[in-house]
């Protein structure tokens, strides 16, 4: 997998794209015609970064999207449907798994007090490599303070001068509410972590967004330059920070 400092302004392919679930829409009839509708194929290809802003912390995730038998239908032949791509971005942060020590910690401690916290991400699996001590099953990491960690379950046993090392994860990254781009005859509408409540870019981020025609019409859908805002800095990456990058996409109606 290809790896990318976020500081890359001019486009360029990353990690590789992601094929993700098609839903075969079957059912949803033309009323006129009588034939069904089904978006399938699809891809997404062509992933970069693009336009970094490092004044307000974020930079555009650029692709190519496309997919077969997309449609909308319009208002007068009801049901009026039409079909979308939900698409979503993914990073994993570094290069290589974090380690850090920790000097002691008695058993039962669920905050540890750590050598170091680079790399360290919230939800990152832990586990011991070399000195005393033990954790329970699937120990994650919940929260990270200035040089202490707190975990989702207690230690298991007394920690002495032992050596840690995290798991990198997989996160969903933080989109913007605005401030993306897509082709002409497209409409975005994104999803908010909490449909509930107003988008916030720490709180309640979008977390992807519904990419489908902005009138009505039929066949093969092929976009190309379309861009989706990410605040990185919201999530604790840094200007230079290497990541992995991946786009998923699903089809829906």
């Amino acid at each position: 997998m290809e790896q990318t400092h976020i500081a890359s302004c001019a486009p360029h392919t990353q990690a590789q794209h992601a094929r993700k679930l098609s839903i075969l829409l079957l059912g949803f009839l033309f009323l006129l015609h009588l034939k069904p509708l089904h978006a399938n194929d699809l891809r997404i290809t062509n992933v970069a970064l693009a336009a970094q802003d490092t004044v307000n912390g974020f930079v555009l995730v650029q692709f190519d999207l496309a997919w077969d038998n997309s449609w909308r239908l319009p208002l007068a032949l009801q049901p009026a449907n039409w079909d979308a791509a939900w698409v979503f971005v993914k990073f994993r942060s570094g290069f290589i798994n974090p380690d850090f020590t920790v000097a002691s910690a008695s058993s039962g401690a669920s905050v540890l007090t750590v050598s170091t916290t680079v790399g360290l991400r919230v939800g990152m699996p832990l586990r011991i490599t070399a000195g005393s001590g033990s954790l329970a099953a699937n120990t994650v990491i919940t929260a990270i303070g200035t040089n202490t960690i707190d975990l989702s379950s207690a230690t298991t046993g007394a920690i002495t001068n032992a050596s840690f090392e995290g798991e990198r994860i997989w996160e969903a990254a933080w989109l913007h509410d605005a401030g993306h781009n897509s082709p002409t005859g497209t409409n975005l509408q994104p999803g908010l972590a909490n449909e509930a409540v107003a988008f916030n870019a720490n709180s309640n981020p979008v977390l992807g967004l519904f990419i489908y025609r902005s009138a009505a019409g039929s066949g093969d859908l092929s976009l190309t330059g379309l861009q989706f805002r990410w605040n990185y800095r919201e999530q604790g990456l840094i200007d230079e920070e290497i990541i992995d990058i991946q786009i998923f996409g699903v089809e829906t109606v």
